[in-house]
């Protein structure tokens, strides 16, 4: 199983939605269409950082600041720093995962 049958079996099981146009979403101009996208592959993935990978390393800070503006609870979600740590590239303090002195 590729990547984008991934995502609709995952993200979309409620949407008649195929992999070809996961695909054209994450290459779209709409960031409304990335935007939600980048959103069902947070909050539903069984695979966060494969299906992530999906969108250019350029998109992925402006996805991850935009959902964090709409989604205030993803300031405090271990999994969704560390995620943003390893893909946009930032250095966020993460609770309880920082090494013992």
């Amino acid at each position: 199983m590729d990547v984008y049958e991934k995502i609709v079996k995952d993200c979309f099981w409620d949407t008649k939605i195929s992999p070809e146009e996961i695909l054209t979403w994450a290459q779209s101009p709409d960031e409304r269409l990335r935007n939600k996208l980048f959103a069902r592959i947070i909050k539903n993935s069984t695979d966060r950082l494969y299906a992530l990978q999906i969108f250019s390393e350029e998109l992925l800070p402006s996805l991850f600041t935009t959902y964090k503006s709409e989604h205030t609870h993803a300031q405090s979600d271990r999994d969704f720093l560390a995620l943003e740590n390893v893909l946009a590239g930032t250095k966020n303090f993460i609770r309880g995962a920082q090494w013992k002195k």
